[in-house]
C-alpha cells in the first residue's frame, strides 16, 4: 500500500520525520483497518534525493524515523503494536519521481500488508530458529579480532 495523495499534499516536509496532518488523519484512521486483518505489515520510510551536509544523521536515518513515525501514529489510534513486522529505512534508494530526485513526492512511506506465506518467509530468514549465538565464540571474536562467521550451538 502506497500512502500517496492526489492533492499533491507532502506527506513530510523536507529533513522532517513528523507526518503531515492530513497523512496522520488518514493513518488514524487506516489503523483500526490493519487491527482488524490477520496480516502482519511491513512500514517503509523514503526520502527524497536530496543529501544530508551532516554526516552524523542522514536519509538513512530520516526514513527510518519517517517510518518509525507512522508506526508510532498507527499504534496510538489503536493498532496493536504486533501488528507490525518490521520497520525499515529505504532512504533515496526507491524514489517514486526518479526524473525529480528531489521531488516532494519521494518523501513518503508504504506500508506492505504481508500474507501468511510472507510473514512465514521472513520469520526464516530473520527469526532465531532456536539456535543461540554462544558466548564463547563472542568473546573468541572479541580477543582475535577475526571475522568467523560461523554459529555455535550452546
Amino acid at each position: 500500500m502506497l500512502i500517496k495523495d492526489d492533492q499533491n499534499r507532502n506527506m513530510f516536509e523536507r529533513g522532517s520525520a513528523q507526518i503531515m496532518p492530513f497523512f496522520k488523519t488518514l493513518l488514524v484512521e487506516l489503523a483500526p483497518v490493519f487491527d482488524s486483518l490477520d496480516n502482519k505489515i511491513i512500514i517503509t520510510g523514503h526520502t527524497d534525493a536530496m543529501a544530508y551536509k551532516n554526516n552524523i544523521y542522514n536519509n538513512w536515518n530520516l526514513s527510518g524515523d519517517r517510518a518509525l513515525s507512522a508506526r508510532r501514529v498507527l499504534e496510538e489510534a489503536g493498532m496493536p503494536e504486533d501488528k507490525v513486522m518490521q520497520v525499515s529505512a529505504m532512504a533515496d534508494q526507491m524514489l517514486l519521481d526518479s526524473k525529480n530526485p528531489k521531488s516532494a513526492g519521494n518523501r513518503r512511506i508504504e506500508i506492505m500488508v504481508l500474507t501468511k506465506s510472507a510473514s512465514d518467509t521472513l520469520y526464516q530468514y530473520f527469526g532465531q530458529h532456536g539456535i543461540k549465538w554462544c558466548s564463547r565464540w563472542c568473546k573468541s571474536w572479541i580477543s582475535s579480532r577475526c571475522f568467523r562467521s560461523e554459529r555455535v550451538k550452546c
